[in-house]
């Protein structure tokens, strides 16, 4: 325990956990340890068992059995609220998670709750708001932002904290693409300036690229997990997994079965445009 506690930031080790009045596992003896500073995209299909699992390390339910160690604490009823302190969870739906009348106050909410002194609390959420670029909407009610805004002011409530973890629990989903990737390129930038440790919780498939490690969860199973580049690759898994492919292992995949040769590692949509462009070139 103690190698795990002095290199590992997050540690799960035989998690089982059941949903009340239901036999079926959920999470069905889940293994694995996240390094500090790590980046982990978490992919399954619907009802895998992934959300529980990011809601298991946040202390936001109980395990059956296994155990979850968070920056050296053992999650348990006595340190719940200490782990939490170290975590910055992002929910799907960024309504559920306002509180305050304008973006300014509901960015103070976390520092308020902390008792932190009045000056403190702007300067921290001034900062908060112009690294996610929401400065300009402080005074702004929360409701009449769209969606990619509000998930921004959700990140800059989590950045004002200052976390030793960021989650995100399909935090993009309701985004159009645009605005998925504004707000994962946003999260990229935020964890190169202040290094903190990011889990995402994904159905998206082509999210997972800035990842170092990807896990694949499968019926409460940890089935796969490496770099993301090696299992992206993997298009049989992935579909029969009930996954989607991402793009251009979605052209790889059209381009075989019409009998096309193509490279087997992993290659991102303008890799493959890229690749085709030099095939047509040769062949002139």
């Amino acid at each position: 325990m103690e190698r795990q506690l002095m290199n590992n930031i997050i540690s799960v080790q035989n998690a089982i956990f059941s949903y009340p009045g239901n036999d079926i596992h959920v999470l069905n003896d889940i293994s694995f340890d996240v390094s500090q500073g790590e980046w982990v995209a978490i992919i399954g299909h619907n009802g895998s068992g992934k959300s529980t699992l990011a809601k298991a390390i946040d202390g936001l339910l109980s395990l059956d059995s296994g155990q979850v160690v968070v920056d050296g604490l053992e999650l348990n009823e006595n340190t719940v609220w200490d782990v939490r302190s170290k975590i910055g969870f992002v929910f799907q739906n960024p309504d559920n998670q306002f509180v305050g009348a304008t973006v300014a106050d509901d960015v103070a909410f976390g520092l308020e709750n902390r008792h932190v002194d009045h000056a403190t609390m702007v300067a921290k959420v001034d900062e908060a708001l112009k690294l996610v670029r929401m400065d300009k909407y402080a005074d702004r009610e929360p409701a009449g932002l769209s969606g990619g805004q509000k998930q921004r002011v959700a990140l800059a409530g989590v950045i004002a904290m200052q976390p030793k973890i960021v989650i995100l629990d399909e935090a993009t989903s309701m985004l159009d693409p645009q605005g998925r990737q504004e707000v994962i390129e946003l999260l990229h930038e935020l964890k190169q300036r202040y290094k903190f440790t990011v889990l995402t919780i994904t159905h998206d498939i082509d999210e997972t690229a800035l990842a170092d490690r990807l896990f694949v969860i499968d019926d409460g199973s940890l089935i796969s997990s490496g770099e993301p580049e090696k299992i992206l690759s993997d298009s049989k898994m992935l579909l029969e997994k009930g996954l989607d492919l991402p793009l251009g292992e979605h052209i790889k995949h059209d381009l075989k079965e019409l009998k096309i040769e193509v490279p087997e590692e992993y290659m991102n949509s303008s890799q493959v445009v890229n690749w085709l462009c030099q095939q047509l070139s040769s062949m002139e």
